[in-house]
């Protein structure tokens, strides 16, 4: 049985022409061609586009997000399964608000 793991993708910070430059100031010993240069890049790595550059939460949060994003496709997996064998189904959450309002314990009244 073959498994496919997703090799994460890199985006570059810099521009490819800033890093052409950049590795021909530090190997200048190594004559190549920009578009080669560029060719010649892994397939995960990516220059950054401008949805990358627009970042509105913090490391935290983004890494809640994608956190939930998985136990979500888990989940809905899960309640996939369950309804194929008719066995009783609980909600799939659509944000991590969802989850903390009915998982944490009510606020006491003071």
């Amino acid at each position: 049985m073959k498994t496919w793991v997703e090799h994460p993708k890199h985006v570059l910070e810099k521009t490819h022409t800033e890093a052409y430059v950049n590795f021909a100031s530090m190997y200048p010993e190594i004559i190549i061609f920009q578009q080669k240069f560029e060719n010649l890049k892994p397939y995960f790595v990516r220059g950054a586009r401008e949805r990358d550059r627009q970042t509105y939460m913090c490391r935290q949060h983004v890494e809640l997000q994608i956190i939930f994003k998985d136990c979500m496709k888990f989940r809905k997996r899960v309640v996939n399964e369950s309804r194929e064998a008719n066995q009783a189904v609980t909600e799939v959450h659509t944000s991590a608000g969802n989850i903390i309002e009915q998982t944490l314990c009510p606020k006491p009244k003071d």
